[in-house]
């Protein structure tokens, strides 16, 4: 299921900030539902709350401005390993990264790309965005949430209350003390950015 307001439909890509998306915009008076239905499988076994383009219906794509949000990979990978190490458990949804876990932060991202050579976060992202980004009509940056949905609401020609969407509060996030502990080495470092080049050269 996608996110959808009267003229833009967001897909929630996981630890990109969708949960903050959602609470600011109902904080600025903006009313938004999901689609409550789904086409085809869902990739990498992403929760239906985390539809992507590829299995919304076509009804509910119609005529809506398409708004993703992504974040760089090691950022992603560090707020990952954060969220499920902070829980204590990890949850099995089928997402090939629980099934490659590792305590170890450094270990966690070398095991996923061992098994996604060309990124994992690269191979993610392109469910949702597609390979040229012709999946979605604006990309918006975790890293500037809070002007990036601005403006892609600006430009699905929305109305909402400016000030409480940009001052809405953080939410969800791990606590320092887990990101603190997600620490790589210039080797890893070396091999994310080869790896997940694509994200670096198509949004970066």
């Amino acid at each position: 299921m996608a996110i959808v307001t009267d003229n833009a439909i967001l897909y929630h890509i996981p630890k990109t900030g969708g949960t903050w998306v959602k609470r600011a915009m109902r904080a600025a008076g903006l009313d938004w539902g999901y689609t409550h239905t789904a086409v085809g499988p869902s990739p990498f076994g992403l929760k239906r709350s985390h539809g992507t383009p590829d299995n919304t219906p076509d009804g509910a794509k119609m005529g809506r401005f398409a708004i993703a949000f992504v974040r760089r990979p090691v950022a992603w990978y560090r707020s990952y390993w954060a969220f499920r190490s902070r829980k204590g458990a990890r949850r099995d949804e089928g997402f090939p990264a629980d099934g490659l876990w590792s305590d170890d932060f450094d270990t966690f991202v070398n095991n996923l790309l061992d098994a996604y050579p060309d990124g994992f976060v690269s191979t993610l992202y392109q469910f949702y965005t597609g390979e040229r980004g012709e999946k979605v009509d604006y990309v918006g940056h975790t890293e500037r949430l809070g002007d990036d949905l601005a403006r892609g609401l600006a430009l699905a020609g929305e109305s909402y209350d400016d000030s409480a969407l940009r001052l809405h509060p953080v939410v969800n996030a791990s606590p320092d003390e887990w990101k603190a502990r997600a620490v790589l080495s210039a080797e890893t470092q070396a091999r994310v950015a080869e790896c997940e080049k694509w994200v670096r050269e198509m949004f970066y």
